[in-house]
């Protein structure tokens, strides 16, 4: 089928050199589209690149300021902790404080009866 398609293309032309013309500007044009084509995608590809990279910039910014919010928020926790710690020796010492002025009462009280 083929060969007989190739023969009745080969009559209707001059001569063989005019068919390989023919194929090597029909593969000439194909390498063209294909050129154009691949530099389409690099052009969009590097589009989309530039792209990201902003995308990227923002999310950094974004990163280096949670960065230093945690940073302060540490050092606030390590604040509260630390006067937490004074909160719980202060109250341990009026417990304590409160303990003995109750045992002393109970003495005032029993030696008054």
């Amino acid at each position: 089928m083929i060969v007989n398609t190739l023969r009745r293309v080969g009559r209707g032309l001059p001569s063989v050199r005019l068919l390989v013309e023919y194929m090597m500007i029909g593969a000439l044009v194909a390498l063209v589209a294909h050129a154009v084509l691949a530099w389409s995608e690099r052009s969009q590809l590097a589009q989309r690149a530039a792209q990201l990279e902003g995308q990227l910039a923002a999310v950094e910014s974004t990163l280096d300021a949670q960065v230093a919010i945690n940073t302060e928020q540490d050092a606030a926790i390590a604040r509260l902790r630390a006067l937490r710690e004074i909160d719980r020796q202060a109250i341990a010492g009026l417990h304590t404080d409160l303990n003995r002025i109750t045992v002393r009462d109970r003495v005032l009280r029993c030696g008054v009866r």
